[in-house]
């Protein structure tokens, strides 16, 4: 076995391994690791197990059928998405799901608040507040529906006694007086 290979399969194997616990840890006590150490985790993940399958298809092995399912999905899901629309966005909207980075609306030192991605035709607007424990790892401590996009400023929060309060000012359209004008919103939510 070449060094590569070697290498390729320990780093798909840890990786997989620390996936597993990360999600399982995140569904029983929704403390996860921070999204960037997630996301190269994944990233090493897709691209080990992509240099394995051409270290195994020649000569072929049973295996490279397990590592083609990496290489060939964005072609199968692009494809689909070609030939029937709707088939083909539900199959990208579960492959985005495990690999779309986190759209980060507000980071300060203590709080994350993210916009959570719900697919191809999730509908819009969810976001999730996480605070960042021991620089590794997350914790989700609340999640809220607002009906519109919010970005934050530094100075637009505050946290006191568990309650995040975001100050907005959102801007609607007046269809009456045919002109946008300023909202004054103020959004509490309850962190656990």
């Amino acid at each position: 076995m070449t060094k590569l290979k070697k290498v390729s399969l320990y780093t798909h194997i840890v990786s997989l391994i620390l996936l597993l616990i990360n999600f399982s840890i995140k569904i029983a006590f929704e403390l996860s690791l921070a999204a960037n150490l997630l996301f190269v985790l994944k990233i090493l993940f897709y691209i080990s197990a992509i240099v394995l399958f051409f270290l195994y298809v020649k000569p072929f092995k049973k295996i490279s059928l397990y590592f083609s399912i990496y290489v060939f999905s964005p072609v199968i899901i692009g494809l689909s998405w070609l030939f029937d629309g709707i088939f083909g966005a539900i199959l990208a909207s579960i492959f985005l799901f495990f690999f779309m980075p986190n759209d980060v609306r507000f980071e300060n030192n203590e709080i994350l608040i993210n916009q959570k991605f719900g697919g191809l035709f999730g509908r819009c607007c969810k976001y999730e507040v996480i605070r960042k424990k021991m620089f590794l790892f997350e914790e989700k401590v609340s999640d809220f529906d607002f009906n519109r996009n919010i970005y934050i400023q530094k100075n637009d929060i505050k946290i006191t006694d568990s309650i995040l309060k975001m100050h907005l000012i959102l801007k609607d359209y007046d269809i009456l007086e045919d002109h946008y004008i300023a909202k004054d919103t103020t959004i509490y939510v309850i962190m656990k």
